[in-house]
């Protein structure tokens, strides 16, 4: 207990609360949210240290409730870039809130389903740690599998909430879907954004924390990351012509039976 007591506390002082803004599964992309620095280029920066566990939790929400906001614009922006081929900012602003709704009730949607996944692993962990060895390595990687499985259908749905404009549960519905009939394709989609996106990430994060040369990093990740968002929306307009022609097909057939 002391040795996790020391480790909470170490990691307290470095947790920048602003890397809240950074949220899961719809967020702006950022190259810093892993690097918890206390140096800068300019020196040290400025900081506050938080008084109580309950202004802790009160600003985590509200730096959420930002870090989804500013997702909202970044994803729908991209979204009518890539599928129109320019930016109505007009109605990109119009739609924003009803799209923030789409997106909240989605953040908690996924929030539910992470934290009933959690409860098997939640009872099996202390076992874990008493045991150790390989045979917690083997139940831990395949929890992570498992893990993987479960949210992979889900991957879509922010897609058809800024590419369709569908509700949040419509939208979890059809990425079910695409992904079930696509299964082999898009999960060798994917692994190549998470190798893309990683490996580039670990080119970016080589520069150290008082260069300048990092500044050049968070440029080229912002470029790559909205590279490959944009190739999520095009994949998944391509995938959904596909599905739906295949529905058709078996349709068709049926009818002529």
């Amino acid at each position: 207990m002391n040795a996790n007591r020391e480790a909470m506390s170490l990691l307290g002082e470095r947790l920048n609360l602003f890397s809240m803004l950074r949220t899961f599964p719809i967020g702006i992309p950022s190259l810093m949210i892993a690097r918890s620095s206390l140096q800068n280029p300019l020196g040290e920066p400025f900081s506050w240290q938080i008084p109580s566990f309950g202004l802790v939790i009160l600003l985590w929400v509200v730096l959420t409730v930002i870090g989804l906001l500013g997702g909202t614009f970044f994803f729908k922006v991209v979204a009518q870039a890539t599928l129109n081929g320019k930016v109505d900012w007009f109605n990109t602003i119009k739609v924003w809130p009803w799209h923030f709704t789409q997106v909240l009730m989605l953040f908690l949607f996924s929030l539910g389903v992470i934290f009933a996944i959690s409860i098997p692993l939640a009872c099996v962990f202390p076992f874990i740690l008493a045991g150790g060895g390989s045979l917690g390595t083997f139940i831990l990687v395949a929890y992570g599998v498992l893990l993987v499985w479960l949210l992979l259908p889900l991957v879509f749905a922010p897609h058809g909430i800024f590419a369709h404009h569908s509700p949040m549960w419509p939208s979890v519905v059809q990425s079910a879907r695409l992904t079930r009939m696509t299964l082999p394709a898009s999960a060798l989609f994917f692994l190549s954004v998470i190798i893309l996106s990683q490996g580039m990430d670990f080119i970016w994060s080589r520069t150290g924390d008082v260069s300048w040369l990092t500044t050049l990093g968070i440029i080229g990740h912002a470029f790559v990351t909205t590279s490959l968002l944009a190739a999520s929306f095009v994949y998944y307009r391509d995938a959904n012509k596909w599905v739906e022609m295949m529905v058709n097909k078996a349709k068709l057939s049926s009818i002529k039976t």
